[in-house]
Parts: structure tokens; sequence; C-alpha cells
């Protein structure tokens, strides 16, 4: 440090300083500042106020305090003058951290100096943050400095209509960390406002929570796991979802899904699922797993589910041009063969158990091993002894050749055949439906 120090003492009167520094670079606990600018000046017997501004990170900051000396410590009070701006600020805290967190925050610290050591109590507070990419409101975030840990305890704010919280512990020297997020409630049509960008709506109320630990905020250091949930949601105003639905709305009852956080990947866990409301006509399930990436980084997903062939025909549709099937862009063949050939006759509510692939980037998906199954159930018929069952006997008569003449009967194999199966029809066939229509020509037809 570069700058002048002044002294200035009387008879009866008490000692006085004034300094005023100036340092290109200057580290505090392991936090870097360049450019500062110190000032203090006496305040009574054993105080002191000082004022520094300087740069931390890419931004500017200013603090002001009052320090006080008493035996053998010095107890402070430290605030900032003007909001301590998070993304510009944190690169100064560590050279680990990322654009992670952003947003103006004011801090305020009371705490003692001595034997090398810090004690300290302090609240961070903003109207308005984002962390990774969460906006959180009305936040206070109580800290306390014990020795090599900093503690957060009851972190709190506001998050699209939830209630956000925070638990952590940082080692200020290496700025390793771990902790827990929480936002039970939120609103995800305006989480996911700005996501879609006018594109479509996803609403619902939802939990999201996750425990990790990590290294400054360096994405590629960061390791958990969590859990995301939600309920009573739907997606609407997609170009294609008018195909599927009148309203042009795709509704859940719930969606789950567990998850863990490896470097750059999200894994999300076997049995990941949304469920759709009783009764719908598009789906009932569909499940995912494996990596959903991170930015850049692939996708990797398996996917199964329980959709209407219909649905699933048109949907493929809406995504022609943006998916490929097994290396090959869609085609009109593609959805004939699907229809036909792949799932033979289907109904207007024929749902079928189906599994695909997903791979590539957000931006050039692939689907790949499309597979529908043709899970058409055995006919099950009632047994005659099952107690409050409709009871219908099975009845067969056989003709026998007697006396003279040619025989003119069928043989008993083909008697047998052709009345199990006009009962079996009858079975089948609602009540009122002739019994010659139950006939058939030709009971090897069968």
């Amino acid at each position: 440090m570069n700058g002048n120090f002044t002294l200035t003492t009387g008879a009866g009167k008490p000692a006085s300083i004034a300094l005023s520094a100036d340092s290109s670079i200057l580290s505090v606990y392991g936090t870097l500042m360049e450019r500062v600018r110190l000032t203090a000046r006496s305040t009574g017997q054993n105080g002191v106020h000082v004022d520094l501004e300087g740069s931390l990170g890419r931004g500017p900051i200013a603090l002001e305090g009052d320090f006080v000396r008493a035996k053998d410590a010095v107890t402070f009070t430290v605030k900032n003058r003007g909001a301590i701006d998070l993304d510009r600020a944190m690169a100064g805290v560590s050279s680990q951290t990322t654009n992670g967190l952003r947003g103006g925050v004011d801090l305020e610290v009371r705490g003692r100096l001595g034997d090398g050591t810090v004690q300290a109590d302090g609240t961070v507070t903003s109207k308005s943050v984002q962390v990774y990419g969460v906006a959180v409101t009305n936040v206070v975030v109580p800290f306390t400095w014990r020795g090599k840990s900093v503690i957060i305890s009851d972190g709190r704010g506001d998050s699209h209509g939830g209630k956000f919280s925070v638990a952590a512990e940082v080692d200020p020297a290496t700025m390793r960390w771990n902790g827990t997020l929480a936002i039970r409630g939120m609103d995800l049509d305006k989480a996911t406002e700005s996501f879609f960008a006018g594109a479509g709506r996803l609403t619902g109320i939802a939990d999201l929570s996750v425990t990790g630990s990590g290294t400054g905020g360096m994405v590629g250091l960061m390791f958990g796991s969590g859990e995301f949930s939600a309920k009573d949601g739907a997606l609407s105003g997609f170009e294609g979802l008018d195909a599927l639905a009148k309203d042009g709305t795709v509704r859940f009852a719930s969606a789950l899904s567990h998850f863990s956080v490896d470097g750059r990947n999200i894994y999300l866990m076997p049995g990941s699922r949304v469920t759709a409301p009783i009764g719908d006509k598009i789906y009932r399930y569909l499940s995912a797993s494996g990596s959903v990436g991170f930015r850049d980084t692939p996708l990797d997903l398996r996917c199964a589910g329980d959709v209407n062939i219909r649905a699933l025909n048109t949907v493929l549709g809406a995504l022609q041009g943006i998916l490929s099937v097994d290396g090959n862009p869609l085609s009109p063949e593609f959805f004939q063969n699907l229809l036909s050939g792949l799932v033979g006759g289907i109904s207007n509510n024929d749902f079928r158990e189906l599994t695909f692939n997903l791979k590539g980037t957000w931006q050039d998906p692939a689907l790949s091993d499309l597979l529908v199954m043709n899970q058409q159930k055995p006919i099950s018929f009632p047994r005659p002894t099952s107690p409050g069952r409709d009871e219908q006997k099975i009845t067969v008569t056989l003709e026998f050749p007697v006396g003279e003449g040619a025989n003119t009967t069928k043989s008993t194999e083909d008697q047998v055949k052709q009345q199990i199966l006009q009962n079996i029809l009858r079975q089948i066939v609602p009540s009122g439906t002739s019994e010659d229509s139950l006939s058939p020509n030709d009971p090897y037809d069968y």
C-alpha cells in the first residue's frame, strides 16, 4: 500500500489518527480486491471508522465499518454502500466461481477479531437474485463465521409464488461448500415463462429440493441429488398440441422425478414419471431415465409410456423436421407403417405400451428404437362357480349317424369345434344378435 498516515495529539486530548492509502491488489481472508482506496479516521477513544472502495471481481464495491479495540481483541461492524453485484463480484471471492449467482445484495456483518481468528454474524439481503436461473425475491440469508467455516442455517425468500429455503456450510479459504436448497409451492407458469419465451405455457404447482456439494461456482465440480414433483398441471399453446386435444392442452395429474447431478450432467433416476388425469384420451403415463445433459452435453434418455396410438402418430407428425427416427428423417411412409404394419388395426382409444430412446442435444434431438407393443389381452370368461357373476352355460350337442343310408353329418371333431366357437362368440357379442350371425360358414376360418 502507498499512502499517508497522520497522528495528532495534544495535552489533555486523546490521540487521533487519519489514514489515506491505495493499493493495486489487496487480499482479505482470500477475497481479492483491486484498485483499492482506503481511508480511516478516529471516532473517539480506541475507535476507528474505515471506508474502503475498490473492484471486487468485475464490479465496484464500497464498504464502511467501525472498529473498536477492547483489551486483546477488536470488535467491528461492516456494511456496504450501494448494492453488491453478485454476478460481477463473485469472481473476486474465488477464481473458480461462475455466473450461477446474479442480482444485487446488501451485506451487514458484526464480529470480533482476536487470536488470529474471526468470529462474526451477518446477514445478506436482496430484493431479487437468481440462483442458477431460479429467481428468488425478498431474500434474507443470516450466517455465522466461526473459525474456518461460514454457516448458513435459515436462508429464505420467495420464488415464483413458492417459498425458498437454503442451508449451507462454506470454507472461505478453499470455497468448498455443501448444502441444501428447496422451493415449496412453486408456480410452474411463472417459473418457466422466460424459458419458453411465449412459445407455450407449463402450469402446475411444484416442489424442488436439491442436496449437493462443490467448489466455488464451478458447474463441473458440483455433485448432488434432488427431487422434483408437480401436480395438477398442463402444457398448452405449443405448436402441434391442437391436433392432440380440442383445447390444445395436454394435462398431467402428477409428475415425480428423482435425479442426481454429476459435474455437467443431470441424470433422471429410474421411476421418473408423468401420470395423466383419469380418463385422459392421449396417454396414461410417460417415464424416462438417463442423462438430460447440461448446456451442450448430449441427451441420452430411455423412455416408456402408455400412449394412445393415434395421439402418438400426431405427436410424431408435429415433430417432423425436428426429430429423426433411427437416423432417418420422419416421413409420411413412416406414419403409414406405424398405423398399419406396426400396430395393426386400431380404434380411437387404442392405448399401447411403447419404448424409445431420445438422444442428441436439446437443439438436435433424435428418436431411435421406437417399439410399440401389441398388447391385445386374451379374452377372459367368468367362472361358473364364481359368486356374484352371471353364469353362462356352454352346451355341446353331438349328432351320430344311425341306421342305413349315406352319412351326411359332420365329423365329431368338426361339430365340437363349431359349437365351441359359437358359444365363445355369444360371450363376446352383445345379447340380441341373431343366432344366424353367430354361425361361422367355415369353422376352419377360426
